[in-house]
């Protein structure tokens, strides 16, 4: 079985969280995150494969989860704890959704 990259768990983990957990429609998440639908639907359909910490941090913020949450979930160990813990208490910039 092939292993899943970074860029599908991501995925992934959006659909889960918004979706499965939370019930809304991707249009909702783009929404609440700041971000177009169309920057979501790139990253859900891997054609962006690696977004930025920026674009991380407005998802976590639409699903109003922490970012290392996010992180964690999809398997992410790159960031060290101290940068992971400064980017879970910054709040994205843009549209605040809610």
């Amino acid at each position: 079985m092939k292993k899943k990259t970074y860029s599908e768990m991501l995925a992934r983990v959006i659909v889960t969280r918004c979706q499965e957990d939370k019930g809304w429609s991707f249009a909702e998440l783009a929404r609440r995150s700041g971000l177009s639908k169309s920057t979501l639907e790139n990253i859900l359909n891997n054609i962006t494969k690696n977004p930025n910490i920026g674009i991380l941090n407005q998802i976590a913020y639409g699903l109003d989860i922490p970012l290392t949450t996010l992180l964690d979930e999809a398997g992410v160990q790159e960031l060290s704890f101290e940068e992971r813990q400064v980017m879970a208490r910054r709040k994205p910039r843009g549209k605040t959704g809610a």
